[in-house]
């Protein structure tokens, strides 16, 4: 099953030196209906101006990636680029769903239309196929769909 979130449906805030766009409940943004993905709790799409330095912050008991879509930044993920007309599929193993984001670009999820800003929610499939109608890039999480939340999150969700 496939679970899409339009780019005008997933959460988007001005802060003057950065734009955000919240894919789950995070800081001010409440939505019951997108609390997290599995094991996954936070998915932010933050863009800075440049020159900006994201003030230092602490995390508890998290894993946190950094993707760069233009310019630099201290660490980074790699960003998968795919060329119009490129397919890839993505095995997703039992008890596991994935979390897809088209950064840009067009094209499908399985067989659903996609475009700059969509996300989409997976889970109850084995595979995912993702096709470029233009240049494109997604970054995708595997994440587990069960867990034992730790530390600070224990309790909490």
């Amino acid at each position: 099953m496939i679970k899409m979130r339009r780019d005008d449906e997933i959460y988007d805030i001005e802060g003057g030196w950065f734009r955000a766009r919240w894919h789950f409940s995070f800081d001010e943004y409440r939505d019951p209906e997108n609390d997290s993905f599995g094991a996954m709790r936070v998915f932010n799409d933050d863009r800075l101006i440049p020159g900006a330095i994201w003030p230092l912050h602490r995390h508890q008991d998290i894993e946190g990636l950094t993707y760069v879509v233009e310019g630099t930044f201290g660490h980074s993920l790699y960003v998968a680029s795919l060329e119009p007309g490129t397919e890839v599929k993505h095995e997703i193993g039992e008890g596991r769903g994935v979390y897809a984001y088209l950064i840009e670009g067009a094209g499908t999820f399985d067989a659903e239309d996609v475009t700059t800003g969509d996300a989409a929610k997976v889970i109850d499939q084995r595979e995912l196929k993702i096709r470029a109608r233009q240049q494109s890039e997604f970054v995708l999480v595997d994440v587990p769909m069960q867990f034992e939340p730790v530390g600070i999150w224990r309790g909490r969700i």
